[in-house]
């Protein structure tokens, strides 16, 4: 219960405030001491019927750039993620950190977790929003309730539904403005990808099952060839995504990303964002142009076979084992789920091909290259 004293002088506070209508027709609270008000009238006249309203509003402040205060509270929450885990890290003694919410997907906060705190493993899920919380339920009464052994470990994330050849055709039916053609194997489509990418075009991949957490990390992604200076920004308008501050993703070897980038291990589900060696910054412009930071998905030998492929491919004709990568998705979209959105997608934006397993798809009026 609040003391008396401080009771009243809350209900002082609040009765020293009186409502008022200025002629901006915007409802304001105005001091008491400000207002005067004829008698009889009622607390919410207008300045047009009579009452004298306070000092005059001042004009509207225009908004701040958005780097001005994204800047600042970027910081402010680092700092404050550090404390924590430095707190936790005290407490505890323990070397391995598991981290969710929506906040874990910030790969530069990320990242740093891992240089300036004592743990040494630190586990981003891919989905550790809402949606993972789900399957983290699901796992908790699998062996909390059921009493059953959990073995399973999330190594992969394409968990979703997967999509038929059938479903796949029958998308790309009637569409009298692209050329469908059908590869033999994954070899061949390989083959063609690599000789689009490598000519500067910009692919999308769906493929197989489609990914639980919000990232594209291969199964509905955005390939092209990191070596082109400013595309990482021609992917970002061609796709509607407004310009932030999050670093470009990318994909590399696992066996070369420690020649590439300053990472701390492999990062399969891309949670960090890691510096590029100042070594290679001039052979991928893509990234060093964006400020030499980039959300790095590392491809080891258990990976998505074709993903090796093309990486290893890309390295063969070009010496760079990396390619750039983006969201399979539009403005304001989550990932195309379905082989119909995959295709509305590539119809309404200036991308070049669209691998659909066993299916690659072009324009027959091919758009402009990146410059």
């Amino acid at each position: 219960m609040r003391p008396p004293a401080r009771t009243a002088r809350r209900a002082h506070r609040r009765a020293a405030a009186i409502p008022t209508r200025p002629a901006c027709r915007r409802w304001t609270w105005t001091p008491a001491r400000y207002a005067s008000r004829p008698p009889g009238s009622t607390p919410w006249a207008t300045a047009g019927a009579g009452a004298t309203a306070g000092p005059a509003r001042r004009p509207a402040t225009p908004p701040l750039p958005l780097p001005t205060w994204r800047r600042p509270g970027r910081r402010a929450f680092e700092e404050a993620l550090l404390a924590v885990a430095r707190w936790l890290h005290a407490e505890t003694g323990l070397g391995s950190l598991c981290l969710a919410g929506d906040a874990a997907l910030d790969g530069l906060a990320n990242a740093r977790l891992l240089r300036e705190t004592p743990f040494r493993n630190v586990f981003v899920p891919p989905a550790p929003d809402r949606a993972g919380m789900a399957l983290g339920c699901a796992l908790y009464g699998l062996t909390a309730l059921a009493g059953q052994r959990d073995t399973w470990r999330w190594t992969r994330d394409d968990l979703g539904p997967a999509q038929a050849p059938q479903h796949v055709a029958a998308a790309l039916a009637g569409h009298a403005d692209l050329r469908i053609e059908r590869l033999p194997d994954a070899a061949s489509l390989c083959a063609r990808m690599l000789a689009l990418l490598c000519s500067g075009r910009v692919l999308g991949l769906f493929q197989g099952s489609s990914e639980f957490g919000p990232r594209g990390l291969g199964q509905r992604s955005i390939l092209a060839d990191a070596r082109g200076a400013g595309m990482h920004g021609w992917i970002r308008a061609g796709t509607g995504q407004p310009a932030g501050s999050a670093p470009p993703a990318c994909m590399v070897l696992e066996e070369r990303a420690a020649a590439w980038f300053d990472l701390p291990g492999a990062s399969p589900f891309r949670q960090y964002a890691a510096p590029l060696r100042p070594a290679q910054a001039a052979r991928v412009p893509a990234i060093a142009d964006a400020g030499g930071l980039a959300c790095a998905q590392t491809v080891g030998p258990e990976g998505d076979p074709l993903l090796r492929s093309l990486l290893q491919g890309v390295e063969a004709r070009t010496g760079v084992p990396v390619l750039l990568a983006a969201d399979l998705a539009g403005r304001d979209e989550p990932l195309a789920e379905t082989p119909a959105e995959a295709v509305a997608l590539f119809q309404r934006t200036p991308l070049h091909a669209l691998a659909m397993p066993p299916f690659l798809v072009t324009k027959r009026v091919e758009p402009a290259l990146p410059p």
